[in-house]
């Protein structure tokens, strides 16, 4: 008797294997990402850059977000 350690699959996966996203669903999954990463960064920062103004905080997480999101893709890519 052998064993099928291969994981499951419905019936969708077994006709087309490798995953399919649209360019909307994917473009969201990013907006998403992009909202999280810059909320966790700013939460992290806003004790730390107290004299910053409004607009070069913002700036500030843009760029970090950015970074972050740009290694992120790198990995999984």
């Amino acid at each position: 008797m052998t064993y099928d350690s291969s994981p499951s699959r419905s019936p969708a996966q077994l006709e087309s294997p490798e995953k399919v996203y649209t360019d909307s669903s994917l473009t969201e999954l990013h907006a998403l990402r992009e909202k999280q990463v810059r909320e966790e960064i700013a939460k992290r920062l806003r004790g730390v850059c107290t004299d910053f103004s409004a607009a070069d905080f913002e700036q500030l997480v843009k760029k970090m977000a950015e970074r972050q999101l740009r290694d992120e893709r790198r990995l999984v890519w």
